[in-house]
This record gives structure tokens, C-alpha cells and sequence, in this order.
């Protein structure tokens, strides 16, 4: 899979959903991925292929950072209070360089 302009849109519009609940220190809560609570920006970004049929588990392995980079931003928020709502993702995905 190649980091494309079509699936960072697609990424970026599946976190400002409100379909996805931000979590921190797991890749995603609940009894399964499918049927989670919670989801780490990485499991929607590969929720989010899936969905636009295409076919690539680890998803991350093709952006243009590491993966680590990104699940330390998603881990990063250090106030209870602070809205779950990948808002401290968004603007860094919104950066990433694509293929197209």
C-alpha cells in the first residue's frame, strides 16, 4: 500500500468522524478490534483502508515517518480532561508528505 493523498484524506475524515474514540497505551480496547471502545490513530488509519477495500494489515508500515512517531502524539495527552478526540493527531497527519 502506498501512502496516497486519497488515503490521507480518507484517514483524516474517519478521526474527525466522531465514529472512533481516541485511547492511549493500546492499539485498541474492547473484546475485539471490530467490536472496540477505543481506537489508537493507527487502527483507524488501517480501518480505514480496509474500508476503501484496500487490503493491507499494518497499514503505518507505508507512511513516510515510523509508526513510533506517531503512537507517542496519540499517547502524548497528559490532561484527563483534554477531549479524546485525536485533535493532538490531526494537525501532524495533516503535515505528512504523500506519494501523489
Amino acid at each position: 500500500m502506498e501512502f496516497t493523498k486519497e488515503v490521507k484524506q480518507n484517514w483524516l475524515k474517519s478521526l474527525r468522524s466522531g465514529k472512533y474514540h481516541q485511547i492511549q497505551n493500546d492499539y485498541c480496547e474492547g473484546d475485539s478490534v471490530h467490536q472496540a471502545t477505543g481506537h489508537c490513530c493507527l487502527v483507524v488509519l488501517d480501518r480505514t483502508v480496509n474500508d476503501m477495500g484496500i487490503h493491507s494489515g499494518g497499514a503505518w508500515e507505508s507512511l513516510p515517518i515510523g509508526y513510533d512517531v506517531l503512537v507517542k502524539l496519540n499517547d502524548g495527552k497528559v490532561d484527563e480532561s483534554y477531549p479524546y478526540d485525536y485533535s493532538n493527531v490531526i494537525p501532524f497527519i495533516e503535515g505528512l508528505e504523500t506519494v501523489d
